[in-house]
């Protein structure tokens, strides 16, 4: 048994061992070990075989009594002693005859008690003094095996709360991906048991995932939270942060079944086909604890919220991370991550909180002061679908409301693209929070009906402090002003364009170039089957740009007017109602790979794909965002593009 129990490194399993052990050596019903804590003068059962654990004051009852004095304890009646609490009884349903109560401690002189054990009702009878003396002896040979795991699980603790101090201080350094690291290691254990890891290489895993983004401390505060687009050379410098992971882990000195943490660590983002980084290896030469650890990291990077993205759901999360399996995720890893996802899941909703609400209020604060003096414009769709409103359940996530999105200027001017029936929400928005008259500046690309049907509804325009000049493309055959009102003409709408009280403004826009305060307005005419116009606001050398119903194909051999609209744009609004599988020429729209060619041409940073098909359901509108970003793959660009969503909000 001494064998057994010296070879037991692992505390709880050593007292599972020696309760086990003893019961079967005393022949007893039942057995509790006691541990002492001495910092609040109690015993503890961390074993307490056949029962719950309990807690004892020293110096009170049986066991409390044994810890004070250290002397054995052989009750034969217990129900005779006045020492029996016959209270455990009644709570447990339990009939307690006998009791036999020892010291564990070492025979060295001046040993300490570390606790106490006690067998309950041996068979056949009361306990003997040949069990007293049995029981003494097992006990010493068990506390010099408790000692040693205490010493471990002490030294144990020890690192651990290393690990967790290094953690802290990488999560310190930017507060957007507070929580990042002890999430990734959470996710790399839930993924590495589904994988059959043992329980030492889950405790490598968990190492690798609190330190793999350690090296980060040494990119420079102005990188690390950038909060726009890297440049090369600051892309450069965050890249080293995982071969600077490996030196800076090199001078600890690591447990010897430690020691290979510091390289699974720094392997997280290198690729199954040899492109990643910092060493570029191939899969065979990665660790598979640092497969785990990569598929863990791009786990939490995407379904947690960052300053330029909302959290993604598991369905998009999966999609993604699939189109990398082979490439750079190992599929075998990912079979477990798939396998693992019910516990993925419920682990993903408990760690939400680890973005703790004062960090990101404190953060977002400090970005936003850091920011104002430096943004030019800001915008948020309120409407991004094309044709017809589609409202339901399977448009929740990026809106059935039709074309309309918000601008605010450096100097705080208020643009409208489109009237859609987006603009009934922005309206009410702009009521709740407007700070005295607004003047608004609506800048209409067409009639449509999608592209008009919110105006009768803008309440704004019903007040009379507000001021309404709407913009839109000069008409064939009748004034604009005539056109936008026949829709709220009797019999269609109780109130007429002109008795809008807030003394609507005309004007009617070809190509042309107008200053809106600090901003310049340009527009130029579309290719579509009803005059059409595409603008372009500029301010402090930035640009927006917000093309929608434009044909791709161009008309005899004229040249594409969005390219002059578009050029070197910030962001660029598309159309791209439709893909080149389901294109339907002369209808006056765009495909997404036309999109993406059109943006990369201009130069544009940044490419928001707008005006949905109401046939897209939020999984669709998923799937075409991934294929885009994999077009823009495909072409090596730098391009960063996106679906618009309802609610979404950018800035320039």
């Amino acid at each position: 048994m001494t064998r057994r129990l010296m070879s037991e490194r692992d505390l709880d399993n050593l007292l599972g061992l020696i309760a086990e052990t003893m019961t079967q050596a005393l022949d007893a019903e039942r057995a509790t070990i006691f541990l002492i804590d001495a910092d609040r003068r109690e015993l503890w059962s961390t074993i307490a075989l056949g029962s719950d654990e309990i807690r004892v004051p020293i110096g009170v009852g049986i066991a409390g009594t044994v810890a004070e004095t250290g002397a054995t304890i052989n009750i034969p009646d217990a129900y005779a002693d006045e020492r029996f609490n016959e209270e455990i009884d009644r709570r447990s349903g339990f009939h307690t005859r006998s009791l036999l109560t020892f010291p564990m401690r070492s025979r060295a002189e001046g040993a300490p008690i570390l606790g106490v054990f006690q067998a309950i009702n041996k068979r056949g009878g009361p306990f003997t003094t040949d069990d007293e003396e049995m029981g003494a002896a097992l006990a010493s040979s068990a506390a010099v095996a408790v000692e040693n795991a205490q010493l471990l699980a002490e030294q144990r603790r020890l690192w651990q709360s290393l690990l967790e101090t290094l953690a802290v201080t990488i999560d310190a350094r930017d507060q957007q991906t507070a929580g990042h690291t002890q999430r990734v290691a959470r996710y790399a254990q839930i993924i590495g048991r589904e994988f059959g890891l043992s329980r030492t290489e889950l405790e490598r895993l968990r190492a690798a995932g609190l330190l793999h983004d350690y090296g980060k401390i040494a990119v420079p505060d102005g990188v690390l939270m950038k909060p726009g687009k890297l440049s090369d050379r600051e892309f450069d410098y965050m890249r080293e942060h995982a071969e600077k992971t490996a030196e800076f882990l090199s001078y600890i000195s690591f447990p010897r079944d430690m020691r290979d943490v510091p390289l699974m660590a720094a392997q997280h983002h290198e690729r199954m086909d040899g492109r990643g980084y910092p060493k570029g290896v191939p899969g065979s030469d990665i660790l598979v604890g640092a497969r785990i650890v990569a598929a863990a990291d791009i786990f939490d990077a995407l379904t947690a919220p960052r300053y330029y993205k909302p959290p993604y759901t598991l369905k998009k999360t999966l999609e993604i991370m699939t189109e990398m399996t082979g490439d750079q995720l190992d599929p075998v890893v990912m079979k477990a991550l798939r396998k693992a996802l019910p516990e993925l899941t419920r682990t993903l909703k408990e760690l939400k909180g680890t973005w703790p609400e004062t960090t990101v209020t404190t953060a977002l604060a400090e970005r936003d002061e850091h920011r104002a003096a430096r943004v030019t414009f800001r915008l948020r769709f309120w409407g991004t679908r094309g044709s017809i409103a589609t409202p339901g359940a399977s448009t929740l996530r990026y809106g059935g409301n039709t074309a309309c999105v918000e601008l605010r200027g450096p100097e705080g001017e208020l643009v409208v693209f489109d009237a859609g029936t987006g603009l009934r929400e922005l309206g009410q928005h702009l009521l709740l929070n407007g700070d005295g008259p607004l003047r608004v500046h609506l800048l209409i690309s067409h009639l449509h009906w999608d592209h008009i049907q919110g105006l009768p509804f803008f309440r704004p325009a019903f007040d009379p402090r507000n001021k309404l000049t709407i913009y839109g493309p000069a008409q064939k055959k009748q004034p604009l002003r005539r056109l936008l009102g026949i829709g709220m003409d009797d019999p269609f709408f109780p109130v007429d364009l002109d008795a809008m009280p807030a003394g609507v403004k005309i004007k009617e826009l070809g190509k042309s170039s107008f200053k809106l305060g600090s901003l310049r307005v340009k527009s130029a005419r579309l290719f579509h089957p009803s005059p059409c116009i595409g603008y372009r606001v500029e301010a402090r050398g930035r640009a927006i740009a917000y093309v929608t119903d434009t044909e791709d194909a161009h008309r005899d051999g004229q040249p594409n007017p969005v390219l002059a609209l578009a050029r070197g744009a910030d962001i660029l609004i598309h159309d791209a109602q439709y893909v080149d599988a389901d294109r339907k020429p002369g209808w006056g729209h765009t495909t997404m790979e036309s999109a993406v060619e059109v943006a990369v041409r201009a130069g544009v940073r940044e490419l928001v794909l707008y005006h949905h098909d109401p046939e897209r359901s939020d999984d669709a509108l998923d799937e075409i965002e991934r294929r885009a970003v994999k077009v823009v793959g495909e072409r090596r660009g730098t391009l960063r593009v996106r679906v618009a969503r309802e609610g979404m909000e950018l800035e320039v």
